[in-house]
């Protein structure tokens, strides 16, 4: 049995070290493959609403007048409350970003 220098993997035969690597980086191939495709969906949803802040804004500038335009409030309200997942995101590790 051959032994190997690199830390942590004295007395473990070489062949279950190429064995394990192929499934941990599977493994982690497919944790990625989810958070990506969770942070792409969620990335949209927000574009959607966003997008929709400026529409709106038109919206009841045009039907109903200037005055009531301040009523878009609880709609942005309601759209930072769901940007409070960025701090969830970068609690769970899910995004690259960092709470510092």
């Amino acid at each position: 049995m051959a032994s190997s220098n690199i830390p942590g993997v004295q007395g473990i035969p070489p062949q279950t070290k190429i064995r394990s690597i192929p499934n941990v980086l599977l493994s982690l191939a497919n944790q990625l493959a989810w958070s990506e495709t969770y942070l792409a969906n969620y990335n949209a949803i927000s574009a959607f609403f966003w997008f929709n802040v400026p529409l709106r804004l038109i919206q009841i500038y045009t039907h109903v007048g200037h005055e009531y335009v301040t009523g878009i409030s609880d709609y942005v309200k309601w759209i930072q409350t769901l940007a409070l997942l960025e701090l969830v995101h970068s609690a769970a590790g899910i995004d690259l970003s960092r709470l510092n």
